[in-house]
């Protein structure tokens, strides 16, 4: 999973904040070093999801619907962008043609 606060058309690139990060069992509540622990926020978000069968296809992919998402969709919706950070959920799952790649993209919303 991927926490993203920042937009790159927004924030210059060596000053957006991201954070990569996966599920643990409830029983680990200690970090340490480099490494955190946070809870994700949960509430309404809309997800958009991409699937290809390379990672590099699908990353394309997700960013022209990212600039849909925020340049068409929110607009044209009945919501507006909740303040908490964006998750792109990874998963690569076994298909019978072989392994396919896909991301889900959650952009936090709220009712206008």
């Amino acid at each position: 999973m991927g926490i993203t606060y920042d937009n790159p058309d927004i924030t210059a690139r060596d000053k957006c904040r991201y954070d990569a990060a996966f599920s643990i069992p409830n029983e680990i509540t200690e970090a340490s070093g480099e490494i955190g622990i946070q809870q994700v926020e949960g509430g309404l978000y809309a997800v958009c999801r991409e699937e290809g069968e390379r990672m590099e296809d699908v990353v394309q992919k997700i960013g022209e619907t990212v600039d849909f998402m925020y340049g068409q969709w929110l607009l044209d919706s009945s919501f507006q962008l909740a303040d908490k950070p964006c998750l792109e959920i990874y998963c690569q799952k076994e298909r019978h043609d072989g392994s396919a790649f896909m991301i889900d993209y959650c952009l936090p919303l709220l009712p206008k």
